[in-house]
Order: structure tokens, then C-alpha cells, then sequence
């Protein structure tokens, strides 16, 4: 392990769980801790550990075998499915919600000034908020679909409109980085060009970053034009960091 650490603010939706796979691949388990809030307060960091898998994870020919599969849908499915099967049976290592003293990269749904660790690197990663707020809008119908747990303010049958009205959702993106400008982070990436941020920490590019944990659709209904407004009125902060993080990754202004 080098002597970088890096905090990865992760807003959900915007490829976190992809990232989490890379720095567990680039830094090894051992060095990389997710962290896990809850709402009943029991919020702390997951470690896999130094597990047999993740040693001889990053070898040549395990990443050309991981490169191949990543292909293809049905090698992204391959791919997928082994590793949750692997993550279900080597036990985590968990700690108190305090960070560790040692690390490579601290990732999860945290807020940027919710850690003060001394010489880390804040990172992070932003989505074009259509796109954001629609991948996430779809993650809770799912879980509502399939039993899983749902936030306090998401309840079954919730309409579009309904949720981007939701408190915990206008300008989630900015919520997330706490008032810290994108200047002081380290790296700034954007989801749609997530490749191009994975060279900041591998720069020969010969780990692949694998595409997890993608949203279905389960938004049935058209969503009208007038709602799709009413959501950039309310997120105009979301919109005016995207296009500062899109400028920043690529050079050239964005809009809509």
C-alpha cells in the first residue's frame, strides 16, 4: 500500500458500486473500506479482508479472464454473479463507524466534511442529474418491487414527481460534497466517462473497471415535460457542479 489515502464521496447512482470493485482490484480488500450508513444509527466501514480471492485478483491472467467476460452482456452477467457470490461467502471485516488509521480508499455515501482525516485526498464522481435522479428513482421501485429495504421517505407507489420533491433528493450531488469546491478535490470524474477517471489511479489502464449494480426500469409511466422542468428548477446547484465536473474531465462546456 502506497502512502495516498483517498476519501471517495460517493452520491448514489453515479457508478459507486462499479468504483468500489476498481479500488478493491487496483489498492487490494484489504486496503479498502466501504462504508455502510444506516438509519437505526449503526453506520460503519466494511472491510473484505485480505481474503484469497482478492490476492490474486490483480494478476494478468485473472484480469485478461475479467477483461474478456466484461465484454459482453453475457460475461457482464458471469462476471457479476461470481462476485456477488464470492462477496456472500468470505466474511467482511467490519469496524466502528471512526475511520481506520491505515487505508488506500474510504468509499461510501458520506458527506465530504463528515471525516476529518489528516493528508487524505478527497475524490469524487458526478452524474448528469437526469440521468441521476432517474437511476435512482428506479433503484427504490425496485427495491418496493422486490421486498427490500426502502428509505423512511420512499413509500411503495410513489410517483415520479413525488420523489424529486423529496428534501433528501434536491441537489443530492451537492448535498454530498458539503460546500467543498470541486478545486480541492483531487480527482474529479464524471459516471459517463468513468474509464477516463479510473486513470488517475491506474494509469496504464490494466485493470478493468467493471459496470455493477445497474438500475431496470421500472418507471411505467412517460414523464411529462413540465415535471422534467420543475426538477431543474429545483436542482439548479446539481446542474451548475455537473457542468463545472464535465468541463473540468473534458475541456469544453456542457448543456442540456
Amino acid at each position: 500500500m502506497g502512502n495516498e489515502k483517498f476519501v471517495s464521496v460517493h452520491t448514489v447512482k453515479t457508478g459507486g458500486t462499479s468504483l468500489l470493485a476498481f479500488y478493491r482490484d487496483v489498492y487490494g480488500a484489504e486496503n479498502v473500506y466501504s462504508y455502510k450508513h444506516q438509519p437505526d444509527g449503526n453506520s460503519h466501514f466494511v472491510c473484505l479482508g485480505d481474503s484469497i480471492k482478492d490476492q490474486h485478483l490483480n494478476t494478468p491472467l485473472v484480469e485478461n479472464i475479467k477483461h474478456t467476460l466484461l465484454g459482453s452482456k453475457t460475461g457482464q452477467l458471469i462476471y457479476n454473479l461470481a462476485r456477488k457470490s464470492a462477496n456472500r461467502v468470505l466474511p467482511p471485516v467490519l469496524t466502528k463507524e471512526l475511520p481506520p488509521e491505515e487505508f488506500s480508499v474510504l468509499h461510501g455515501h458520506f458527506n465530504s466534511a463528515q471525516f476529518a482525516i489528516p493528508n487524505a485526498q478527497h475524490i469524487t464522481v458526478l452524474r448528469q442529474p437526469d440521468k441521476r435522479i432517474l437511476s435512482h428513482y428506479n433503484f427504490y421501485c425496485g427495491l418496493a418491487a422486490t421486498g427490500g429495504q426502502l428509505p423512511p421517505d420512499f413509500t411503495p407507489g410513489m410517483t415520479f414527481k413525488e420523489f424529486i420533491q423529496l428534501d433528501s433528493q434536491i441537489n443530492l450531488q451537492a448535498q454530498y460534497l458539503a460546500g467543498r469546491p470541486l478545486e480541492e478535490f483531487t480527482h474529479v470524474g464524471i459516471t459517463e466517462r468513468l474509464d477516463q477517471y479510473c486513470r488517475n489511479f491506474n494509469p496504464d489502464g490494466s485493470v478493468t473497471i467493471p459496470h455493477l449494480n445497474k438500475s431496470v426500469n421500472f418507471a411505467t409511466t412517460k414523464i411529462e415535460a413540465s415535471t422534467w422542468n420543475l426538477f431543474r428548477e429545483l436542482n439548479e446547484l446539481d446542474y451548475c457542479l455537473y457542468g463545472e465536473a464535465y468541463k473540468m474531465v473534458t475541456g469544453n462546456e456542457w448543456s442540456l
